[in-house]
């Protein structure tokens, strides 16, 4: 609204005192900041320069509500500059008209080249994508219509690779029509990395426990398999022709109980190439951290 609006003061051009008192200075440009234009008629007089009209001025309505609407734009304004997350707004045919630092950080590019060139569904990893967000945020789903809370998708950054994000948006209506949309752009990368690795030590923990299993059933076994295997060898002569299967035993033997001791000692996940495209365990290559048996109840 301008100040001629407000005061229905008629000194607007072509207004009902125009002819008598004179266009008002402040038309046509300065229907919102009058207090600081010279030669203003408020109060039934002509006012001078700012500082001389401020104290009148002070006591304006008109002057308060545009003050505090101002005050209020610029708070705006610097918490949208400030806020941590990516803040997205758009026309309604599309065009991107609101970009944020934070959005310039995530998606790698700079709002010069942004604003007013860039259609939002470029943002996104596909234009399928961009239509299936904004028919939700359409539809009643994920919040109601005009609005969507919480929703995993993914944009694509500058370098095209895909981001993890959860979008909260809502449609701006204007007069009950709708002008525009503003999305606000979590970053859920390092959430995403904090998933990955809480699974792969629930998956080594796993592993840990089947090791300690497999130690505590069979370190008893194995242990009497080699002395039996040691103490045959003893008895077979040098000469005996069942020597050399006999010595082919305890090799193996020890094998096993190598491998066990190796399979005590796992506390992280390695894998080795083998037989193709097939890979196993690597034993020999994964932390040592010693799983001691339990004992035998």
């Amino acid at each position: 609204m301008k100040c001629w609006d407000f005061t229905k003061c008629g000194r607007e051009g072509g207004g009902a005192k125009a002819a008598e008192l004179g266009v008002c200075p402040a038309w046509p440009d300065h229907g919102t900041s009058c207090a600081k234009v010279a030669g203003t008629h408020c109060g039934g007089q002509v006012q001078g320069s700012f500082a001389q009209k401020i104290d009148s001025c002070s006591s304006c309505d008109f002057y308060r509500i545009t003050q505090v609407t101002q005050h209020s734009q610029l708070l705006s304004q610097k918490l949208v500059e400030q806020c941590p997350i990516s803040i997205i707004g758009v026309n309604r045919r599309g065009m991107i008209t609101m970009f944020n630092p934070a959005a310039e950080l995530l998606l790698g590019r700079d709002r010069s080249e942004v604003l007013g060139q860039l259609d939002i569904t470029l943002m996104y990893i596909s234009a399928d994508e961009a239509r299936k967000i904004k028919k939700l945020l359409h539809s009643p789903e994920h919040g109601g219509p005009g609005r969507l809370d919480g929703l995993e998708v993914a944009v694509r950054a500058v370098q095209g690779r895909p981001i993890p994000i959860k979008l909260w948006a809502f449609i701006l209506f204007e007069d009950g029509v709708e002008v525009g949309s503003v999305g606000f752009f979590h970053d859920l990368r390092e959430e995403k990395k904090a998933q990955e690795s809480q699974i792969m030590k629930e998956k080594l923990q796993s592993i840990l426990d089947m090791a300690g299993a497999v130690l505590h059933h069979l370190a008893q076994p194995l242990q009497v398999l080699v002395s039996d295997a040691n103490l045959l060898l003893q008895e077979v002569p040098q000469d005996a022709p069942t020597r050399e299967s006999v010595e082919a035993i305890v090799d193996s033997v020890n094998t096993m109980k190598g491998l066990l001791e190796k399979i005590g000692k796992v506390s992280s996940t390695a894998t080795t190439n083998y037989a193709g495209n097939t890979n196993i365990l690597d034993f020999d290559n994964a932390s040592a951290h010693y799983l001691k048996p339990k004992p035998e109840e």
